[in-house]
């Protein structure tokens, strides 16, 4: 899978990989309180009172000899804490992408609330019209592995345009025959926008582990927490084992494992 751009939030000097940031409605900050993946994640806070289209969060620019792209897709680990009063729909992307010579957003997705009900959702742009499709019922402090396609036309006025979103790896969302004439992608975002002017209330949001590729990803996995070790002895008869310099029985011994290095040691005392 050729990867265009990967942040784990390990790098925790702003702007933490990105190529910058945006804190005018919020505040973006890596934490240790929700890691899916090493020791650090994403904090983004979206403040209250601020205008409709406020954005708090990172954003990528594509650079390089082939800086733009037409087909991107985008994945991270999501974990959305906090619920919007039943008053408030206003709408949450967690990723999506935008073209540089209009500053125009082509493509995004994340959590909204449709009715007092908090519902993922997908937005794009067809004939410069936004429409919004959602779908599921996310849980709050819940981990979803959220992956977006977007899949621009491939000549003006073709519709050829997709758009789709997976969520721990189930298809949720999909439109296809889309036209978006500002073809070429050239920023990705990730973070939190308010649509609705004066929110009431602060939004917390975590994330990790953001990957964008011209494939599809997948759902991202946890990783490893341990493993089993067996240790024998020939012939197998009270030697002592050692892990990390606690004795933890006598072989044959199994004992179960942290993720990490450990040191493991075996001692017998000859008596003569």
């Amino acid at each position: 899978m050729p990867v265009i751009f990967a942040i784990n939030f390990e790098n925790t000097v702003s702007p933490f990989g990105w190529t910058g940031i945006n804190q005018t409605a919020g505040i973006v900050e890596v934490a240790t309180d929700h890691p899916f993946s090493g020791t650090h994640n994403a904090r983004i806070t979206l403040n209250t009172g601020v205008v409709a289209g406020s954005f708090v969060g990172f954003y990528h620019t594509f650079a390089g000899p082939t800086p733009n792209h037409d087909h991107v897709f985008m994945r991270a680990m999501n974990v959305m804490v906090d619920q919007l009063p039943i008053n408030e729909s206003g709408r949450l992307p967690v990723h999506g992408c935008w073209v540089q010579q209009s500053a125009q957003l082509i493509g995004n997705c994340g959590f909204t609330k449709i009715g007092g009900v908090l519902k993922f959702f997908q937005s794009y742009r067809n004939n410069a019209v936004f429409i919004m499709q959602t779908g599921g019922t996310p849980e709050l402090n819940t981990p979803y592995s959220i992956e977006l396609e977007v899949k621009q036309n491939s000549a003006p006025g073709v519709a050829d345009g997709a758009q789709r979103m997976w969520v721990d790896g189930v298809l949720l969302l999909e439109i296809t025959g889309i036209i978006n004439d500002d073809r070429i992608i050239s920023n990705l975002l990730f973070g939190l926008m308010n649509t609705d002017a004066n929110p009431t209330t602060v939004v917390h949001f975590w994330a990790d582990d953001f990957v964008a590729s011209d494939q599809y990803i997948g759902p991202a996995t946890p990783p490893e927490t341990g493993a089993s070790l067996t240790v024998n002895a020939n012939p197998e008869a009270n030697v002592d084992v050692y892990v990390d310099d606690i004795l933890v029985g006598k072989t044959p011994v199994t004992v179960e494992l942290t993720a990490g290095t450990h040191t493991v040691r075996t001692e017998q005392v000859v008596i003569q």
